[in-house]
């Protein structure tokens, strides 16, 4: 009999183990994406809305992110499959109702070692619907970026995010550099601050700020408020959501 106890004790102390090591780790919310990929064979859904509003120039135009909603899914130890939908409706001189969806992936190239960062790729394809305010003829659009995560402390990491980025209302492609400060607070909450941009036809500079908190193992809840840096009184982004692992 106890030789019994001791086999099944055997058996399942790797997957305890395996559990144990795979600790939570949400691409949202932020602009910037971290280096980690999902386990094998893990799916997380990561989901939230937002409101968006832009003084800069008349009429004051009001977005609300009805819905964004990122599924990720771990396809080998170092990549995951993604997709994403993602859905708005703007007023200002008119109403709109558009959207995109993407597939993708991020791949992990390099974990970390010390103060070497973590480096991953990320890469996707949106398929744009609906029509915008003005009307535009809307394109394919899709993003190339190279990821970068540095653990300073066991609280403290620094990401920073440099790619191309294609919009879908716009055929030239602008560059995305973004740099995110981090601090965990607690086991369950976490901090964070970061400074982002895009350079292209003109250069519009974003800080953002927020906070997620975990519940249990497999669920995050989080709120962050995005401030543009060129027009800092005139046009400001808040958001919440929820990432959820299955």
């Amino acid at each position: 009999m106890n030789f019994w106890k001791i086999l099944f004790i055997f058996t399942l102390l790797p997957s305890t183990i395996l559990a144990q090591e795979e600790e939570f780790s949400a691409d949202r919310p932020g602009a910037t994406t971290g280096t980690d990929v999902m386990p094998v064979g893990r799916l997380q859904w990561e989901t939230g809305a937002g409101y968006e509003r832009d003084k800069s120039s008349a009429p004051t135009e009001h977005t609300w992110t009805l819905n964004t909603s990122l599924l990720r899914y771990g396809m080998a130890k170092f990549a995951e499959l993604r997709l994403q939908n993602d859905i708005y409706s703007t007023h200002a001189d008119g109403d709109a109702l558009y959207g995109s969806i993407a597939i993708g992936t991020k791949i992990n190239m390099f974990g970390g070692r010390g103060l070497l960062p973590a480096i991953s790729l990320l890469g996707d394809v949106a398929v744009p619907y609906g029509k915008r305010v003005d009307g535009e003829h809307r394109r394919v659009g899709g993003q190339l970026h190279a990821l970068f995560d540095t653990a300073i402390s066991h609280r403290w990491s620094l990401g920073c995010d440099v790619g191309l980025d294609w919009d879908d209302n716009d055929s030239d492609c602008t560059v995305f550099l973004g740099a995110c400060l981090s601090f965990q607070a607690t086991d369950n909450l976490g901090l964070f601050v970061e400074e982002y941009n895009h350079f292209g036809n003109g250069h519009t500079s974003w800080l953002e700020t927020g906070l997620s908190y975990q519940i249990g193992d497999n669920l995050q809840l989080d709120i962050a408020t995005d401030i543009s840096l060129n027009a800092p009184a005139d046009h400001f982004v808040v958001q919440f959501g929820v990432a959820w692992r299955m």
